[in-house]
Protein backbone atom coordinates (compact mmCIF):
# COMPACT_ATOMS: atom_id res chain seq x y z
CA UNK A 1 0.00 0.00 0.00
CA UNK A 2 1.54 3.37 -0.98
CA UNK A 3 2.24 5.55 2.03
CA UNK A 4 0.70 9.00 2.31
CA UNK A 5 3.21 11.79 2.69
CA UNK A 6 3.33 15.51 3.42
CA UNK A 7 1.25 15.63 6.59
CA UNK A 8 2.12 17.21 9.90
CA UNK A 9 1.66 15.09 12.99
CA UNK A 10 -0.77 17.60 14.56
CA UNK A 11 -2.95 17.46 11.43
CA UNK A 12 -2.73 13.67 11.34
CA UNK A 13 -3.88 13.44 14.95
CA UNK A 14 -6.94 15.54 14.15
CA UNK A 15 -7.67 13.44 11.06
CA UNK A 16 -7.45 10.25 13.13
CA UNK A 17 -9.84 11.69 15.71
CA UNK A 18 -12.33 12.59 12.96
CA UNK A 19 -12.08 9.30 11.05
CA UNK A 20 -11.61 6.78 13.88
CA UNK A 21 -13.16 8.77 16.75
CA UNK A 22 -10.45 7.50 19.07
CA UNK A 23 -10.53 8.18 22.85
CA UNK A 24 -9.02 11.41 24.13
CA UNK A 25 -10.68 13.77 21.66
CA UNK A 26 -9.60 17.42 21.66
CA UNK A 27 -11.66 19.58 24.00
CA UNK A 28 -11.32 22.82 22.04
CA UNK A 29 -12.19 24.01 18.54
CA UNK A 30 -10.54 27.41 18.92
CA UNK A 31 -7.62 26.72 16.54
CA UNK A 32 -9.41 27.55 13.28
CA UNK A 33 -6.18 27.55 11.26
CA UNK A 34 -5.29 24.01 12.33
CA UNK A 35 -8.87 22.88 11.69
CA UNK A 36 -8.84 24.20 8.11
CA UNK A 37 -5.39 22.73 7.46
CA UNK A 38 -6.47 19.33 8.76
CA UNK A 39 -9.58 19.40 6.53
CA UNK A 40 -7.43 20.06 3.47
CA UNK A 41 -5.06 17.27 4.52
CA UNK A 42 -8.03 14.95 5.07
CA UNK A 43 -9.37 15.57 1.56
CA UNK A 44 -5.87 15.06 0.14
CA UNK A 45 -5.69 11.68 1.85
CA UNK A 46 -9.14 10.71 0.55
CA UNK A 47 -8.14 11.65 -3.01
CA UNK A 48 -4.90 9.69 -2.76
CA UNK A 49 -6.72 6.71 -1.27
CA UNK A 50 -9.28 6.74 -4.10
CA UNK A 51 -6.48 6.84 -6.67
CA UNK A 52 -4.62 3.94 -5.05
CA UNK A 53 -7.87 2.06 -4.46
CA UNK A 54 -8.81 2.38 -8.12
CA UNK A 55 -5.45 0.93 -9.15
CA UNK A 56 -6.05 -2.33 -7.31
CA UNK A 57 -6.21 -5.34 -9.61
CA UNK A 58 -9.66 -6.35 -8.38
CA UNK A 59 -11.01 -2.88 -9.25
CA UNK A 60 -8.98 -2.11 -12.35
CA UNK A 61 -11.12 -0.15 -14.78
CA UNK A 62 -13.90 0.62 -12.30
CA UNK A 63 -15.31 3.94 -13.50
CA UNK A 64 -17.27 4.48 -10.29
CA UNK A 65 -14.07 4.90 -8.28
CA UNK A 66 -12.86 7.49 -10.79
CA UNK A 67 -16.13 9.44 -10.51
CA UNK A 68 -15.84 9.40 -6.72
CA UNK A 69 -12.27 10.65 -6.93
CA UNK A 70 -13.23 13.51 -9.25
CA UNK A 71 -16.05 14.49 -6.88
CA UNK A 72 -13.73 14.65 -3.85
CA UNK A 73 -11.13 16.55 -5.87
CA UNK A 74 -13.75 19.18 -6.66
CA UNK A 75 -14.78 19.33 -3.00
CA UNK A 76 -11.14 20.03 -2.11
CA UNK A 77 -10.35 22.44 -4.95
CA UNK A 78 -13.55 24.50 -4.65
CA UNK A 79 -12.61 25.58 -1.11
CA UNK A 80 -10.47 28.62 -0.46
CA UNK A 81 -7.95 28.84 2.38
CA UNK A 82 -10.56 30.61 4.53
CA UNK A 83 -13.03 27.75 4.14
CA UNK A 84 -15.31 29.67 1.77
CA UNK A 85 -16.16 28.66 -1.79
CA UNK A 86 -14.49 29.87 -4.98
CA UNK A 87 -17.28 31.36 -7.13
CA UNK A 88 -15.35 30.89 -10.39
CA UNK A 89 -14.82 27.19 -9.75
CA UNK A 90 -18.47 26.82 -8.84
CA UNK A 91 -19.49 28.51 -12.08
CA UNK A 92 -17.21 26.23 -14.08
CA UNK A 93 -18.63 23.21 -12.26
CA UNK A 94 -22.19 24.22 -13.18
CA UNK A 95 -21.14 24.61 -16.81
CA UNK A 96 -19.55 21.15 -16.77
CA UNK A 97 -22.63 19.74 -15.07
CA UNK A 98 -24.87 21.22 -17.76
CA UNK A 99 -22.76 19.94 -20.66
CA UNK A 100 -21.11 16.72 -19.49
CA UNK A 101 -22.55 15.72 -16.13
CA UNK A 102 -20.68 14.51 -13.06
CA UNK A 103 -21.09 14.76 -9.29
CA UNK A 104 -20.16 17.98 -7.47
CA UNK A 105 -20.35 18.13 -3.66
CA UNK A 106 -20.55 21.69 -2.32
CA UNK A 107 -19.75 22.57 1.29
CA UNK A 108 -21.61 25.73 2.36
CA UNK A 109 -19.65 26.15 5.56
CA UNK A 110 -21.26 29.24 7.10
CA UNK A 111 -24.74 27.72 6.70
CA UNK A 112 -23.83 24.26 8.04
CA UNK A 113 -25.18 22.78 4.83
CA UNK A 114 -24.14 20.67 1.88
CA UNK A 115 -25.31 20.47 -1.72
CA UNK A 116 -24.61 17.54 -4.02
CA UNK A 117 -25.22 18.45 -7.66
CA UNK A 118 -25.50 15.68 -10.26
CA UNK A 119 -27.11 14.94 -13.61
CA UNK A 120 -28.84 12.17 -15.47
CA UNK A 121 -29.90 12.22 -19.11
CA UNK A 122 -32.51 14.96 -18.92
CA UNK A 123 -32.37 16.54 -15.47
CA UNK A 124 -30.01 18.29 -13.07
CA UNK A 125 -30.40 17.28 -9.43
CA UNK A 126 -29.56 19.35 -6.36
CA UNK A 127 -29.64 17.46 -3.06
CA UNK A 128 -29.59 19.46 0.19
CA UNK A 129 -28.48 18.24 3.61
CA UNK A 130 -27.69 19.49 7.08
CA UNK A 131 -24.14 18.60 8.14
CA UNK A 132 -23.46 19.08 11.86
CA UNK A 133 -26.49 18.24 14.02
CA UNK A 134 -27.53 20.38 16.98
CA UNK A 135 -25.64 19.89 20.22
CA UNK A 136 -28.85 18.87 21.97
CA UNK A 137 -29.47 16.05 19.49
CA UNK A 138 -25.93 14.76 19.97
CA UNK A 139 -25.94 14.92 23.77
CA UNK A 140 -29.39 13.39 24.24
CA UNK A 141 -28.88 10.47 21.86
CA UNK A 142 -27.60 7.23 23.39
CA UNK A 143 -25.29 5.51 20.93
CA UNK A 144 -25.41 6.46 17.28
CA UNK A 145 -27.45 9.26 15.76
CA UNK A 146 -29.65 8.11 12.89
CA UNK A 147 -29.56 10.58 10.01
CA UNK A 148 -30.86 10.72 6.43
CA UNK A 149 -29.15 12.18 3.36
CA UNK A 150 -30.32 14.15 1.50
CA UNK A 151 -32.90 16.03 3.51
CA UNK A 152 -34.56 17.29 0.32
CA UNK A 153 -33.89 17.37 -3.42
CA UNK A 154 -35.04 19.32 -6.48
CA UNK A 155 -34.62 18.67 -10.18
CA UNK A 156 -34.21 21.15 -13.04
CA UNK A 157 -34.54 20.20 -16.72
CA UNK A 158 -31.19 20.32 -18.51
CA UNK A 159 -32.62 22.72 -21.08
CA UNK A 160 -33.71 25.13 -18.35
CA UNK A 161 -30.36 24.83 -16.54
CA UNK A 162 -28.27 25.51 -19.67
CA UNK A 163 -28.01 29.25 -18.98
CA UNK A 164 -24.64 30.89 -18.30
CA UNK A 165 -26.29 33.76 -16.41
CA UNK A 166 -27.99 31.23 -14.13
CA UNK A 167 -24.65 29.52 -13.51
CA UNK A 168 -23.00 32.82 -12.60
CA UNK A 169 -25.85 33.91 -10.33
CA UNK A 170 -25.98 30.56 -8.52
CA UNK A 171 -22.21 30.42 -8.10
CA UNK A 172 -21.99 33.91 -6.62
CA UNK A 173 -24.98 33.33 -4.34
CA UNK A 174 -23.72 30.02 -2.96
CA UNK A 175 -20.18 31.38 -2.56
CA UNK A 176 -21.57 34.30 -0.55
CA UNK A 177 -23.66 31.93 1.56
CA UNK A 178 -20.52 29.95 2.39
CA UNK A 179 -18.89 32.90 4.18
CA UNK A 180 -21.75 35.16 5.30
CA UNK A 181 -23.71 34.07 8.34
CA UNK A 182 -27.37 34.95 8.85
CA UNK A 183 -28.21 36.20 12.31
CA UNK A 184 -31.71 34.75 12.26
CA UNK A 185 -30.31 31.25 11.57
CA UNK A 186 -28.00 31.26 14.59
CA UNK A 187 -29.14 29.52 17.79
CA UNK A 188 -29.87 31.78 20.75
CA UNK A 189 -29.65 31.56 24.52
CA UNK A 190 -30.95 33.73 27.35
CA UNK A 191 -28.28 35.24 29.62
CA UNK A 192 -28.81 38.00 32.16
CA UNK A 193 -32.42 38.39 30.97
CA UNK A 194 -31.25 39.07 27.41
CA UNK A 195 -31.17 36.97 24.25
CA UNK A 196 -27.67 36.24 22.92
CA UNK A 197 -26.39 34.26 19.94
CA UNK A 198 -25.02 30.88 21.04
CA UNK A 199 -21.86 30.55 18.98
CA UNK A 200 -21.07 27.13 20.42
CA UNK A 201 -24.11 25.49 18.81
CA UNK A 202 -24.62 24.72 15.13
CA UNK A 203 -26.28 26.97 12.56
CA UNK A 204 -29.74 26.23 11.20
CA UNK A 205 -29.17 25.33 7.50
CA UNK A 206 -32.58 26.62 6.39
CA UNK A 207 -31.05 29.33 4.16
CA UNK A 208 -29.75 26.53 1.93
CA UNK A 209 -32.07 23.61 2.61
CA UNK A 210 -35.27 25.70 2.54
CA UNK A 211 -34.71 29.10 0.93
CA UNK A 212 -32.27 28.15 -1.85
CA UNK A 213 -34.09 24.88 -2.49
CA UNK A 214 -37.40 26.75 -2.85
CA UNK A 215 -35.90 29.27 -5.29
CA UNK A 216 -34.37 26.54 -7.46
CA UNK A 217 -37.55 24.47 -7.37
CA UNK A 218 -39.24 27.30 -9.29
CA UNK A 219 -37.08 26.27 -12.26
CA UNK A 220 -38.12 22.62 -11.97
CA UNK A 221 -39.71 20.81 -9.05
CA UNK A 222 -39.21 18.49 -6.12
CA UNK A 223 -37.39 15.26 -6.87
CA UNK A 224 -37.48 11.78 -5.39
CA UNK A 225 -33.97 10.39 -4.98
CA UNK A 226 -32.61 7.39 -3.04
CA UNK A 227 -32.01 8.33 0.59
CA UNK A 228 -29.01 7.21 2.61
CA UNK A 229 -29.69 6.24 6.20
CA UNK A 230 -26.52 6.56 8.26
CA UNK A 231 -26.03 5.75 11.92
CA UNK A 232 -23.41 8.39 12.63
CA UNK A 233 -21.19 8.64 15.68
CA UNK A 234 -21.16 12.31 16.58
CA UNK A 235 -18.98 13.96 19.20
CA UNK A 236 -19.08 17.38 20.87
CA UNK A 237 -16.23 18.02 23.34
CA UNK A 238 -15.77 21.29 25.20
CA UNK A 239 -13.56 22.13 28.16
CA UNK A 240 -11.82 25.41 29.03
CA UNK A 241 -12.37 26.78 25.52
CA UNK A 242 -14.50 29.28 23.63
CA UNK A 243 -15.63 26.84 20.94
CA UNK A 244 -16.23 23.09 21.26
CA UNK A 245 -14.54 20.43 19.19
CA UNK A 246 -16.88 18.41 17.03
CA UNK A 247 -16.47 15.70 14.44
CA UNK A 248 -15.58 17.07 11.00
CA UNK A 249 -18.46 18.07 8.73
CA UNK A 250 -16.20 17.83 5.68
CA UNK A 251 -15.47 14.19 6.50
CA UNK A 252 -19.20 13.51 6.76
CA UNK A 253 -19.82 15.19 3.40
CA UNK A 254 -16.99 13.22 1.78
CA UNK A 255 -18.42 9.93 3.07
CA UNK A 256 -21.96 10.78 1.98
CA UNK A 257 -20.73 11.78 -1.48
CA UNK A 258 -18.69 8.60 -2.00
CA UNK A 259 -21.40 6.33 -0.63
CA UNK A 260 -24.04 8.02 -2.79
CA UNK A 261 -21.95 7.43 -5.91
CA UNK A 262 -21.28 3.76 -5.13
CA UNK A 263 -24.83 2.98 -3.97
CA UNK A 264 -26.41 4.44 -7.08
CA UNK A 265 -23.97 2.42 -9.16
CA UNK A 266 -25.24 -0.70 -7.34
CA UNK A 267 -21.86 -1.24 -5.68
CA UNK A 268 -22.48 -0.59 -1.96
CA UNK A 269 -19.87 -3.15 -0.85
CA UNK A 270 -17.16 -1.24 -2.74
CA UNK A 271 -17.79 1.81 -0.55
CA UNK A 272 -17.22 -0.26 2.59
CA UNK A 273 -14.06 -1.73 1.08
CA UNK A 274 -12.78 1.74 0.30
CA UNK A 275 -13.37 2.99 3.86
CA UNK A 276 -11.26 0.08 5.16
CA UNK A 277 -8.58 0.85 2.58
CA UNK A 278 -8.57 4.54 3.55
CA UNK A 279 -8.37 3.77 7.26
CA UNK A 280 -5.43 1.44 6.59
CA UNK A 281 -3.72 4.23 4.67
CA UNK A 282 -3.97 6.50 7.72
CA UNK A 283 -2.71 3.65 9.91
CA UNK A 284 0.34 3.32 7.69
CA UNK A 285 1.13 7.01 8.10
CA UNK A 286 0.62 6.77 11.87
CA UNK A 287 3.10 3.88 12.05
CA UNK A 288 5.66 5.81 10.01
CA UNK A 289 5.38 8.74 12.44
CA UNK A 290 5.81 6.42 15.47
CA UNK A 291 2.55 7.44 17.06
CA UNK A 292 1.59 6.08 20.49
CA UNK A 293 0.66 2.44 20.81
CA UNK A 294 -2.73 3.37 22.32
CA UNK A 295 -3.66 5.22 19.12
CA UNK A 296 -2.39 2.42 16.87
CA UNK A 297 -4.32 -0.14 18.91
CA UNK A 298 -7.59 1.77 18.51
CA UNK A 299 -7.01 2.14 14.76
CA UNK A 300 -6.26 -1.57 14.31
CA UNK A 301 -9.34 -2.47 16.35
CA UNK A 302 -11.62 -0.24 14.24
CA UNK A 303 -10.23 -1.65 10.98
CA UNK A 304 -10.63 -5.22 12.27
CA UNK A 305 -14.27 -4.51 13.12
CA UNK A 306 -14.96 -3.22 9.62
CA UNK A 307 -13.22 -6.21 8.03
CA UNK A 308 -15.43 -8.51 10.07
CA UNK A 309 -18.54 -6.72 8.83
CA UNK A 310 -17.37 -7.04 5.20
CA UNK A 311 -17.51 -10.82 5.44
CA UNK A 312 -16.82 -12.44 2.07
CA UNK A 313 -15.72 -9.10 0.58
CA UNK A 314 -12.90 -8.69 3.11
CA UNK A 315 -10.25 -10.62 1.09
CA UNK A 316 -10.26 -7.90 -1.58
CA UNK A 317 -9.16 -5.39 1.07
CA UNK A 318 -6.47 -7.71 2.40
CA UNK A 319 -5.09 -8.15 -1.10
CA UNK A 320 -4.84 -4.37 -1.32
CA UNK A 321 -2.24 -4.26 1.45
CA UNK A 322 -4.55 -3.74 4.43
CA UNK A 323 -3.37 -6.93 6.10
CA UNK A 324 0.29 -6.00 5.66
CA UNK A 325 -0.31 -2.56 7.15
CA UNK A 326 -2.12 -4.00 10.16
CA UNK A 327 0.69 -6.52 10.72
CA UNK A 328 3.22 -3.69 10.59
CA UNK A 329 1.23 -1.75 13.19
CA UNK A 330 1.08 -4.77 15.49
CA UNK A 331 4.85 -5.25 15.15
CA UNK A 332 5.38 -1.59 15.97
CA UNK A 333 3.25 -1.92 19.12
CA UNK A 334 5.19 -5.02 20.21
CA UNK A 335 8.51 -3.25 19.71
CA UNK A 336 7.29 -0.23 21.66
CA UNK A 337 6.12 -2.44 24.51
CA UNK A 338 9.44 -4.30 24.59
CA UNK A 339 11.35 -1.01 24.72
CA UNK A 340 9.18 0.24 27.57
CA UNK A 341 9.62 -3.01 29.47
CA UNK A 342 13.42 -2.86 29.17
CA UNK A 343 13.42 0.74 30.36
CA UNK A 344 11.39 -0.15 33.45
CA UNK A 345 13.33 -3.31 34.39
CA UNK A 346 16.36 -2.41 36.53
CA UNK A 347 19.69 -3.96 35.53
CA UNK A 348 21.33 -5.71 38.53
CA UNK A 349 25.14 -5.78 38.69
CA UNK A 350 26.50 -9.22 39.69
CA UNK A 351 30.20 -8.30 39.88
CA UNK A 352 30.39 -8.03 43.71
CA UNK A 353 28.49 -11.17 44.66
CA UNK A 354 31.49 -13.55 45.22
CA UNK A 355 30.98 -15.74 48.31
CA UNK A 356 33.37 -15.27 51.30
CA UNK A 357 32.08 -17.87 53.74
CA UNK A 358 34.76 -17.35 56.39
CA UNK A 359 33.81 -13.70 56.68
CA UNK A 360 30.16 -13.68 55.74
CA UNK A 361 29.11 -16.23 58.43
CA UNK A 362 30.09 -13.80 61.22
CA UNK A 363 28.29 -10.53 61.68
CA UNK A 364 29.59 -8.18 64.41
CA UNK A 365 26.88 -6.95 66.80
CA UNK A 366 28.72 -5.15 69.66
CA UNK A 367 25.58 -3.90 71.38
CA UNK A 368 24.12 -7.41 71.44
CA UNK A 369 27.36 -8.73 72.99
CA UNK A 370 27.18 -6.17 75.79
CA UNK A 371 23.57 -7.12 76.51
CA UNK A 372 24.37 -10.85 76.71
CA UNK A 373 27.33 -10.29 79.10
CA UNK A 374 25.14 -8.21 81.38
CA UNK A 375 22.71 -11.07 81.99
CA UNK A 376 24.97 -12.94 84.49
CA UNK A 377 25.67 -9.82 86.51
CA UNK A 378 22.06 -9.07 87.24
CA UNK A 379 20.73 -9.55 90.82
CA UNK A 380 17.58 -11.63 91.35
CA UNK A 381 14.45 -9.74 92.30
CA UNK A 382 13.57 -10.89 95.86
CA UNK A 383 10.86 -8.35 96.57
CA UNK A 384 7.66 -9.84 98.07
CA UNK A 385 4.94 -9.45 95.53
CA UNK A 386 2.26 -11.13 97.68
CA UNK A 387 -1.08 -9.42 98.28
CA UNK A 388 -2.63 -9.21 101.78
CA UNK A 389 -6.13 -7.76 101.71
CA UNK A 390 -7.37 -5.86 104.77
CA UNK A 391 -10.53 -7.97 104.88
CA UNK A 392 -12.22 -10.71 102.94
CA UNK A 393 -15.72 -11.94 102.20
CA UNK A 394 -16.74 -14.49 104.86
CA UNK A 395 -17.55 -18.04 103.93
CA UNK A 396 -20.26 -19.52 106.23
CA UNK A 397 -20.48 -23.25 106.98
CA UNK A 398 -23.87 -24.75 106.22
CA UNK A 399 -23.96 -26.50 109.63
CA UNK A 400 -22.98 -23.44 111.69
CA UNK A 401 -25.22 -20.43 112.25
CA UNK A 402 -23.44 -17.11 111.46
CA UNK A 403 -23.01 -15.04 114.59
CA UNK A 404 -20.32 -12.38 114.12
CA UNK A 405 -21.05 -9.49 111.76
CA UNK A 406 -18.90 -6.43 110.90
CA UNK A 407 -20.13 -2.98 111.81
CA UNK A 408 -18.21 -1.03 109.16
CA UNK A 409 -20.32 0.24 106.28
CA UNK A 410 -18.11 -1.18 103.50
CA UNK A 411 -17.79 -4.67 105.05
CA UNK A 412 -21.36 -4.77 106.43
CA UNK A 413 -22.95 -4.70 102.99
CA UNK A 414 -20.75 -7.55 101.75
CA UNK A 415 -21.30 -9.69 104.91
CA UNK A 416 -25.05 -9.04 104.74
CA UNK A 417 -25.04 -10.36 101.19
CA UNK A 418 -23.10 -13.44 102.35
CA UNK A 419 -25.56 -13.97 105.25
CA UNK A 420 -28.58 -13.69 102.96
CA UNK A 421 -26.99 -16.22 100.63
CA UNK A 422 -26.46 -18.61 103.61
CA UNK A 423 -30.11 -18.19 104.67
CA UNK A 424 -31.33 -19.01 101.17
CA UNK A 425 -29.07 -22.03 100.82
CA UNK A 426 -28.56 -23.50 104.34
CA UNK A 427 -31.17 -22.22 106.85
CA UNK A 428 -33.64 -25.06 106.29
CA UNK A 429 -30.89 -27.66 106.70
CA UNK A 430 -29.60 -26.01 109.91
CA UNK A 431 -33.11 -25.78 111.45
CA UNK A 432 -33.74 -29.45 110.77
CA UNK A 433 -30.57 -30.32 112.69
CA UNK A 434 -30.92 -27.77 115.56
CA UNK A 435 -34.67 -27.22 116.07
CA UNK A 436 -34.67 -29.05 119.42
CA UNK A 437 -31.75 -27.16 120.99
CA UNK A 438 -32.41 -24.54 123.63
CA UNK A 439 -30.23 -21.76 122.14
CA UNK A 440 -31.72 -22.01 118.63
CA UNK A 441 -34.35 -19.28 119.17
CA UNK A 442 -31.72 -16.95 120.61
CA UNK A 443 -29.43 -17.43 117.60
CA UNK A 444 -32.27 -16.71 115.22
CA UNK A 445 -33.20 -13.54 117.12
CA UNK A 446 -29.57 -12.38 117.21
CA UNK A 447 -29.24 -12.97 113.46
CA UNK A 448 -32.34 -10.88 112.72
CA UNK A 449 -31.14 -8.02 114.94
CA UNK A 450 -27.66 -7.93 113.48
Amino acid sequence: MPAATGVWEAELRLIIHHVFLTPGNPQSGDDIELTLASEVALLNHVCQALRDFGNLEVLNGNGTVQRAREAIQFLRDSRMSSGGLDAKKLQKAFETLSEEGGVFPIHVQAQNAAIIASRDKSEIFFEFSELAPENEAVMQMKGRLKRHFPGSAISIPTIMFADSDLHLSMAETIAKMSIQQVKEMKPTIRKAREIHIEERDTTNPAIVTDFLATVLSALGGLAQVPVLEKNTREQVSWKDANMPWRRSSIWLLARVTIQTIFDRAAEPHVYKQFIVFFMALLLEVAVSLNMQSETLYCMVAKISGRLKKLGENAPNCLLGGVGTTMASAVSSMKASRQTARQALDGTLSLRDTTAYWSKDKYTPCPELDIFIRSIDSRKPNTADSGFSPSWSVPEYNSSTFPTAFAQEDKRAAVELLAFESWVAASLDHWLTANIGLGDTPAKLLQGVKN
